[in-house]
């Protein structure tokens, strides 16, 4: 039975990994473009009013993630009436929530918001609630029914959409950019609407909306502690310097793009895949497969990925990105702090599974309140978006801490074990990024002596010279872990 589990993942993981591998070369090519013909303060100003696409969530209280892991768990214990009412009940709320919501938007940024790019930026926003919400919901269902081919070919039809805007803002400019992006919307929900697995029902029963309700709001302050906490920093950014300072920090967004995509997508198939097998069981070793084992594995393996990716990158934005170079520094530490935040990703995942919600929600709003006074403070006394970036990854290992704490209490493991478990599973992340530090710090005086690509591949060589250890580990522990399955 492991070994299937252990294939599925891998089929899944494989299935979604190519879908966005699409998105992610389109989004970086696209990304890339935006930033060089838009310039930093355009650009600056599409991202802060990004920000807002995933405030959304603020609205649906959560119950569309409810349903992803109830919809799972009901059907693997065959329970698939019951499965449907959920889905079906949380596209009905959705259904007549959604334009509200977009219309709200649209209002206030036409009364309220005089800068006029900002104003167009905000409505577009709006305008994309509606047109994505069916994409939204059929990939939901598509993820709960582990339908990952589907998946992909949603995937692969976005990233082609995404790129034939390039040449549209090249031509016509920002507005191009903000109709094109909510056409792709409605085109990814035209795609899920025709493949979708059953129909999309109107259906309503208090007693039900009530229960998803209790168990969701816990979910749902979580869900807005991380929302805010994912995005604060360019809020205040945006508030205290500004548009231009908000588009070299958007550097990271683009950077961290191909951190995200591989993560993100093994957490979801793991989470998926492990919610379909065990159902509601939170015994011990099913936590441990949502946590310990994927740790094991990328808290070694990517940090050497990130080394080089920081030893790399400002050659490569000052020869690609040159309006951009101020926001090489705040970038490398963006990818640290992400990655730290993406293993977050499995904590939060398990303790969802066990229930847990309650507390994760107060971890996620203390350490969202603990990250926006560092960055105030930041702003305060002039660091800037550099202090910004360190005021993040600070609270990513706070919260990385936090949660890693519940989960070892909840497999009833001693105070020790934990940290011994913690240092192991941080160290490698902060060994390599001093690594990268000190090689920053004494780069300089190597500019005497040798040109600066010289420099860089004397940076790499360091960097994977220190590394070896780790990646002959994270071999060891891939041999292991498929031999065990």
């Amino acid at each position: 039975m492991e070994d299937r589990l252990y294939l599925k993942v891998k089929k899944s993981f494989l299935q979604m990994f190519t879908g966005e591998t699409i998105v992610f070369f389109a989004s970086f090519f696209a990304g890339y473009f935006y930033a060089l013909i838009l310039g930093p303060n355009d650009y600056g100003v599409w991202q802060t009013a990004k920000v807002f696409i995933s405030y959304s969530i603020v609205f649906t209280f959560s119950l569309p993630f409810v349903m992803r892991r109830d919809f799972v768990m009901l059907r693997s214990e065959g329970k698939h009436e019951e499965a449907k009412k959920i889905a079906d009940l949380v596209f009905t709320y959705e259904l007549f929530l959604t334009p509200l919501i977009s219309l709200g938007l649209i209002l206030y940024s036409l009364f309220f918001i005089e800068n006029y790019l900002l104003k167009l930026s905000m409505m577009t926003v709006g305008a994309i609630y509606v047109s994505q919400f069916i994409g939204g919901y059929g990939n939901l269902l598509a993820k709960g029914l582990n339908n990952y081919n589907l998946l992909k070919k949603a995937s692969i039809l976005n990233g082609i959409l995404t790129i034939l805007t390039v040449p549209l803002v090249y031509f016509f400019g920002i507005n191009s950019l903000f109709i094109a992006t909510i056409i792709i919307a409605m085109i990814n929900s035209v795609y899920y609407f025709v493949n979708r697995p059953f129909s999309f029902n109107l259906f309503w029963d208090n007693k039900l909306f009530k229960t998803l309700l209790i168990i969701s709001f816990p979910l749902y302050l979580q869900d807005i502690s991380s929302t805010i906490f994912d995005s604060i920093d360019r809020l205040i950014i945006a508030r205290y310097l500004n548009f231009s300072e908000v588009g070299y920090y958007s550097l990271s967004s683009l950077v961290i793009i191909p951190l995200r995509l591989l993560i993100s997508s093994f957490s979801v198939v793991l989470f998926t895949q492990l919610n379909e097998k065990y159902g509601f069981s939170n015994a011990d070793h099913v936590i441990e497969k949502h946590v310990i084992i994927p740790h094991k594995i990328l808290s070694v393996l990517f940090p050497p990925l990130l080394g080089i990716a920081v030893i790399l990158l400002p050659t490569v934005v000052t020869f690609f990105l040159p309006k951009y170079v101020l926001g090489i520094s705040s970038a490398q530490i963006a990818l640290f702090g992400m990655f730290i935040f993406l293993l977050n990703t499995f904590s939060a995942n398990a303790l969802f599974v066990v229930n847990k919600q309650k507390i994760t929600a107060i971890v996620y709003f203390v350490v969202g309140v603990f990250k926006t006074i560092l960055c105030y403070l930041s702003m305060v006394y002039g660091y800037g978006i550099i202090g910004i970036a360190c005021s993040t990854v600070i609270s990513f290992l706070v919260l990385d801490f936090l949660m890693l704490r519940i989960v070892f209490k909840q497999l009833k493991k001693s105070p020790t074990q934990f940290y011994v478990y913690f240092l192991k599973e941080i160290f490698p992340t902060i060994f390599i990024a001093l690594v990268c530090f000190l090689f920053f710090l004494v780069s300089p005086k190597l500019e005497i002596f040798f040109s600066s690509f010289t420099i860089t591949i004397i940076g790499l060589t360091v960097v994977l010279i220190s590394s070896l250890p780790m990646l002959i580990i994270a071999k060891n522990r891939v041999k292991e872990l498929s031999s065990n399955q």
